[in-house]
């Protein structure tokens, strides 16, 4: 599970929120945050500007790594579906100021 928010920083950003309550061994834990940290690594360089958080999920312990990797990789590009194009973008005002006017 992904929580993704827009960012002000260039590049995209990882956080990793893997609780002891979904995977009880640090083995597990460590497992899903290796491969996290790696998939996120190639991916990178596609992702818009945002900050991605990845939450640990109960099932993620019967999962092998070929699932895990390939479950990241469509929330990679689901993201950048998501944001990429507002993201990318630099942020100008749509509203118009009239010029100013000097009366002589």
């Amino acid at each position: 599970m992904l929580r993704v928010r827009e960012s002000t920083q260039p590049q995209a950003r990882l956080g990793l929120a893997i609780s002891k309550r979904s995977l009880k061994l640090a083995v597990q834990r460590n497992r899903i945050k290796r491969l996290a940290r790696e998939s996120f690594r190639e991916h990178i360089a596609g992702l818009p500007a945002v900050d991605i958080i990845v939450m640990s999920q109960s099932g993620l312990a019967t999962m092998d790594n070929a699932a895990i990797l390939q479950q990241l990789e469509v929330s990679w590009k689901r993201v950048g579906q998501l944001y990429g194009a507002s993201s990318n973008k630099p942020r100008t005002s749509e509203h118009k100021t009239p010029p100013d006017r000097t009366s002589d």
